[in-house]
This record gives C-alpha cells, structure tokens and sequence, in this order.
C-alpha cells in the first residue's frame, strides 16, 4: 500500500486508493457504471478508453490514475465540479492542478444519449466562460493531452491512435472561441441551439424558445429582476428553453452573490426540460448558501 507524510501528526500512514470511474468497487469498468457516475449515457468512446486504461493498469485504482494522467497530462475527476461558477452542463473529467482550470464533456441535453460530445474547457477565474477544444471526445482528449504534455499516443485505440495522427498536422490550441465552433454542437431535427453569453448555450426542441429573439440582458450587478422578468414571462408561455437562457445568463453574472431568486427557478425549468440531474446540482448549491447564511 503507497505510503504519505500526514503532515499533522508527523508520520507516515496508509495512502488511501482512489475512488474514481476507472476502476469501480466490483469487476471491470462498463458503460453502465461510468454513465451512473456522470449522470448521462457515456458514448463508447470513451468507454473504450477507460477499459483500456483499466486493461493497463491492471485494476489497480492508483495504477490507473497514474495512467490516465500520464496518456492525457490531467488529474481524473468523476463528472462534478467544485466551482459553483461552472455550469451543469460541463460534466467534468479532467483537471491539470492550475488556476482550477478543469476540461469536461459539454452535455446540453444528457436526455438525447447523444453518440458524442465536444470536449470544453473552463476557468473559474477567468470571465471567458465554457470553451470548446474538441468537437468530439476523442480528438478533444488527444489535444487535452498534447496541451499538457501527456502522452496520447500511448492510448492504443484505433481511433485514438487516428486522432493522434491527424492532431500532429496542426499547432496546439489552448482553447477554442466559442463563436468560432458552434457548429460542432449537433442539433436534432426540430431542435435549436441558441449561444449563451456563459459560452455554453442552450440547446432544447425549437417549440419551446418560443418566437421572441434572445438577447442577452445588460445588467448591473445583482441586478437579478433584470433576468427574472424575462425568464418568468417565458416560463407563463411554456417556453422553458427561453427561461434557461435568461436565468443561465443571470446565473453567470452573479454566482458571487449568490442568486437564490435565479438559482431556484434554474431547478425548476432544468425539471421540465428532463434534466434532473442538473436541477440537483443547482439545489445543491441553493443548499450551500443557505448553511452560510
């Protein structure tokens, strides 16, 4: 068993084994149990990935920690975030130690079970929001690795190897601007995306953005009426997808202050858009607050 310093006693003692979605309490990773610790169905690429590093390792927690780090130059992290600036849709998978600087799958609607997702980036002391580095999972990993000087190309997957090869033929990007990559968001028939200011978007069936055009409220700070009132007029008409974007935009400029008002009524239209999940992470910041008042 690895061994470290317990700085408050003075003596070494038991390292404890990491408690990640690499290597679950019983038997060997599956798509099933790597979906249920991010909360959405988890495409097979990447699946395939964790297999492989569990293969690697082989079943041993720190062993595939270590791996993971080493092929993509990141820390495993198991889908949440502990920044209440970032938002739901980031399902966090990696972080390099820097700045809180961590890099996530980018999931608008987990109730598609989408085949992929982009791969995004985020700051929390930065004010750029959610950016995007990978249209898909795989080559969004592999420039994740190339960024921090992790080693890719060890990943030995078809694919992977693939996207390795293809990512050699251009320079690293640190992060994609938003504007600039919309176009890798995939949209369902009848369904629309709509950009956000937070650099995430909304992404819901067309009928329910309703026919008014979204702009983007310019506010003063904690100013949280100016994003209330629109957002309550859309929910009156049933137009939940119109109500997120105000209230993800209200939520962004004034997490600091703790927006209750906003926060509460994110619970609501995450639930009637079917995405509970995202309702519960927003409560649980509602939680939070209310222990610290």
């Amino acid at each position: 068993m690895p061994q470290r310093m317990n700085y408050l006693t003075g003596q070494m003692e038991e390292r404890p084994l990491p408690k990640t979605h690499l290597c679950p309490t019983k038997g060997r990773p599956t798509q099933k149990t790597i979906s249920k610790t991010f909360g959405f169905q988890m495409p097979l690429s990447y699946v395939q990935l964790v297999e492989w590093i569990y293969d690697q390792a082989p079943g041993d927690p720190t062993a595939c920690a270590e791996l993971f780090a080493e092929c993509l130059g990141v820390g495993v992290m198991d889908g949440s975030s502990i920044y209440e600036s970032a938002p739901p849709e980031l399902r966090t998978v990696g972080w390099p130690g820097v700045d809180g600087v961590h890099y996530g799958f980018l999931v608008h609607a987990p109730e598609l079970k989408q085949d992929d997702y982009p791969i995004a980036h985020f700051c929390p002391m930065d004010s750029d929001g959610v950016s995007l580095i990978g249209q898909g999972i795989v080559s969004g990993m592999v420039a994740l690795g190339r960024q921090w000087s992790g080693k890719p190309e060890r990943i030995e997957l078809p694919a992977w190897q693939a996207a390795v090869k293809e990512s050699g033929k251009r320079k690293p990007n640190r992060a994609e601007s938003n504007s600039e990559t919309n176009h890798w968001i995939v949209v369902p028939p009848h369904w629309r995306f709509q950009p956000s200011p937070d650099g995430v978007g909304v992404l819901a069936p067309e009928e329910l953005f309703g026919p008014q055009e979204l702009v983007a409220v310019q506010a003063e700070y904690q100013d949280f009426k100016a994003y209330v009132k629109p957002a309550d007029a859309a929910i009156r008409r049933g137009h939940w997808a119109a109500a997120l974007y105000y209230l993800r935009d209200g939520y962004w400029e004034n997490w600091t202050a703790q927006p209750q008002a906003i926060a509460e009524r994110l619970c609501t239209v995450y639930e009637r858009l079917n995405r509970p999940g995202y309702a519960c992470i927003v409560a649980g910041h509602i939680q939070k607050w209310s222990k610290k008042t």
